[in-house]
């Protein structure tokens, strides 16, 4: 993640297209109207976890929408699947390390950006963004955007279909205000999409072969 962010970070170009040609994340309005983003990598929310990435997007119109990137690797394992930290989510029992809890939780702050403090998680535990500036100064940032959208960057998708790189994450039975979708993206696609033309990036990949996803060649032994 620290290689893509330092690829792209100082042109908006190279951020339209991580998330639009690369992601392929769609947001509501064109990206044409984007005037700049802001990148946030590894930016505490206190209670609410610690995203890997949120880029803040910017519009002509003085608008402005938020995107949380969160980024599971596979550390070498042979076998990452995505349905296993959804099940363990789905079934309340995941911890702060699971994927989808701390994707739950930025929908969490968002959708609930305008409460009062303490909020209750769906495993009733209460959350706080706390007084810290640097905190409160990132949260007003997000609390000042539109619409929010959640992405994960991880070893490999959901098994074969339609919608293997989407999943709505579905909670009306604990709260009829709150679901949201989680945009997929394998990190082969990302290794593929710029090995031709971000040699830092290619080069960060290539060091760090086999700790971030299985390639199809090493599934094969």
């Amino acid at each position: 993640m620290d290689a893509i962010v330092f690829t792209i970070g100082q042109s908006t170009g190279k951020v339209t297209e991580f998330l639009r040609d690369c992601l392929k994340v769609n947001i509501l309005k064109s990206y044409d109207d984007v005037s700049s983003y802001d990148l946030y990598l590894e930016h505490s929310l206190s209670e609410f976890g610690t995203p890997d990435l949120v880029i803040i997007v910017h519009y002509k119109d003085q608008s402005s929408d938020v995107i949380f990137i969160e980024a599971k690797v596979c550390s070498g394992k042979n076998k990452w699947e995505c349905a296993v930290p959804l099940d363990q989510f789905d079934k309340k029992n995941a911890d702060a390390s699971n994927l989808f809890y701390q994707l739950y939780l930025k929908a969490l702050l968002f959708q609930r950006k305008r409460d009062n403090f303490p909020i209750k998680d769906y495993k009733a535990v209460s959350r706080s963004i706390g007084k810290n500036i640097v905190v409160s100064k990132f949260f007003n940032a997000i609390k000042d955007c539109s619409y929010a959208y959640y992405a994960a960057l991880v070893p490999s998708l959901m098994p074969d279909g339609d919608d293997n790189d989407k999943i709505v994450v579905d909670l009306k039975d604990e709260d009829p205000t709150l679901s949201f979708d989680v945009k997929l993206i394998n990190w082969e696609t990302i290794d593929s999409f710029y090995k031709d033309s971000e040699p830092f990036i290619r080069d960060a990949f290539e060091h760090n072969k086999g700790l971030i996803y299985m390639d199809s060649s090493a599934s094969n032994h």
